[in-house]
């Protein structure tokens, strides 16, 4: 239960974060609790650790995406895949369709002023 807390914890200020546009303090904040839901000695359920990484990943992707960049939004859809094994642990999975589609329309466009230029 301290775990689920310490994560959910991180989950909720990378958001916070992210809504104030500190991406970089975000992405930390976010990929340090990516890391730690990767070690093997944590005290969650499996119900937890599902909902904990499709949250803690669609986070993490979404900093990316805010970092902006080609290398950063491939990152980020790598992520969003993991995330969303993940979708049937959580009720909500808007977010991690939104930033994709962004992701999707950022690469249109500049494949579009490539073409044009």
């Amino acid at each position: 239960d301290h775990d689920s807390r310490l994560l959910l914890a991180r989950y909720r200020l990378a958001e916070l974060l992210l809504d104030q546009k500190q991406n970089e303090e975000a992405f930390n904040v976010g990929d340090v609790g990516v890391r730690i839901l990767g070690l093997s000695d944590l005290a969650l359920s499996e119900s937890e650790h599902n909902a904990l990484t499709f949250m803690l990943y669609t986070t993490r992707a979404r900093a990316y995406w805010q970092l902006g960049g080609d290398s950063n939004f491939n990152l980020a859809l790598n992520d969003l895949q993991v995330a969303l094994e993940y979708r049937t642990a959580v009720d909500y999975t808007a977010e991690a369709y939104y930033i994709e589609a962004h992701i999707d329309e950022a690469r249109q466009d500049q494949e579009q002023h490539k073409q044009r230029g």
